[in-house]
């Protein structure tokens, strides 16, 4: 059985089912979260390299954490150690004895808010940098599609529209951590049932007032 993110599933071979034609060059995307920090450096050693930054929520961030850490899927290390090394983590103050003696929700957020703010920071005014806001994306699905393929240069097919309104509908079955198929609604919104007021609140306290943070809690 390969399970995603142990170290059998990262040896398992992919065929590529790719049909190669001298007429038509095969475009590569890369869809990753854990080099999200590395975007820039991306950009900087290949130029014209497009990114698409899409940012989610704190709260749900943190809740889908959590959630993936119970059911074994994802690591139980909030890598402290690394944070405390950020430039970013300097300029608010954080070192790792404040990190270590935060709570588990705690480091996620602060690892949530330094990682996006990089990312925000390094990328400003670049022609090539994209940011997309996870939720319009959930709730404008077809508007935001259309604004990150034009950035793409690419058309919105049919074929593409109705994989999203496939995917974006959810599934009669039970929903699996890692499945594609969602109700997108749901998936915007459900941290609110997953989180308690105290987690939200100590959530909301690590992001206030940073550049990140301002997107969710403007004041």
């Amino acid at each position: 059985k390969l399970i995603p993110g142990s170290a059998a599933f990262s040896r398992f071979q992919v065929p590529d089912l790719l049909q190669r034609s001298d007429a038509v060059k095969p475009l590569m995307f890369i869809k990753s979260v854990s080099s999200l920090c590395r975007a820039h450096m991306f950009v900087s050693a290949r130029p014209g390299l497009k990114v698409v930054h899409i940012v989610r929520h704190p709260c749900a961030y943190v809740a889908s954490t959590l959630r993936g850490k119970k059911l074994g899927l994802l690591s139980d290390d909030a890598y402290v150690e690394t944070l405390a090394n950020m430039p970013e983590a300097h300029q608010y103050g954080f070192t790792l004895e404040t990190l270590r003696s935060m709570s588990r929700e705690e480091q996620l957020t602060v690892r949530w808010m330094l990682q996006n703010e990089k990312v925000m920071r390094e990328m400003q005014g670049c022609e090539n940098y994209h940011q997309v806001i996870y939720e319009d994306l959930c709730v404008n699905t077809l508007d935001v599609i259309a604004r990150i393929f034009q950035f793409l240069d690419l058309d919105v097919t049919q074929q593409t529209r109705d994989f999203i309104d496939e995917s974006s509908a959810g599934k009669t079955e039970k929903v699996r951590y890692f499945d594609v198929k969602r109700d997108s609604s749901q998936a915007a919104t459900g941290w609110q049932k997953e989180l308690s007021i105290e987690q939200i609140e100590q959530i909301k306290g690590v992001v206030a007032g940073s550049l990140a943070g301002r997107i969710y809690f403007p004041d």
